[in-house]
């Protein structure tokens, strides 16, 4: 019972080691000619290639192992590029009615500014109080620091001071 197929007729190959005999018998299932085993070496091989010589063309390289690319722990991770923060200002003591509008028109005379937040409470919408100004160039931030520091707005008295970098 063992071969109980015709000679003539043919049988299908055993996807292991393309014998000719049913799967179950393969004698090679759990040796190295097991196509899992066989998957399970090359990918290793292929992971050892690329941590030895990650130069190579054509192979993707992951950020952490490119150079200069920092990692979990580099400088870089997770941004595009890194964010300069010498230009910008912190306005603080603002009313709970102010609107980017207000902030806009408020700072607007001063100079060409690329970014402006203003924090605001999640649940009502109002202003929490402060907002950061990016001016395009460091003189701008350094005259809105002179000119708005002690401002009178909105019946409040404005604190603007350079702002603190980010970790």
């Amino acid at each position: 019972h063992e071969n109980s197929t015709d000679p003539g007729k043919n049988m299908a190959k055993v996807l292991h080691c393309n014998g000719e005999h049913w799967s179950v018998n393969c004698p090679y299932k759990g040796t190295s000619m097991d196509s899992k085993t066989m998957m399970e070496t090359k990918a290793n091989a292929a992971a050892a290639a690329a941590i030895s010589d990650p130069s190579k063309t054509g192979k993707y390289v992951p950020p952490f192992m490119k150079d200069g690319g920092g990692g979990p722990g580099g400088k870089n991770w997770g941004r595009g590029r890194e964010r300069d923060d010498s230009s910008a200002v912190r306005i603080s003591n603002l009313s709970e009615s102010m609107t980017e509008a207000d902030l806009e028109e408020l700072v607007k005379k001063i100079g060409p500014h690329t970014k402006m937040y203003l924090a605001r409470e999640k649940n009502t919408g109002l202003c929490k109080g402060f907002a950061y100004v990016h001016f395009k160039f460091r003189q701008d931030a350094a005259a809105a620091i002179e000119v708005l520091n002690g401002h009178g707005y909105d019946h409040l008295i404005l604190c603007v001071e350079w702002s603190k970098p980010q970790p």
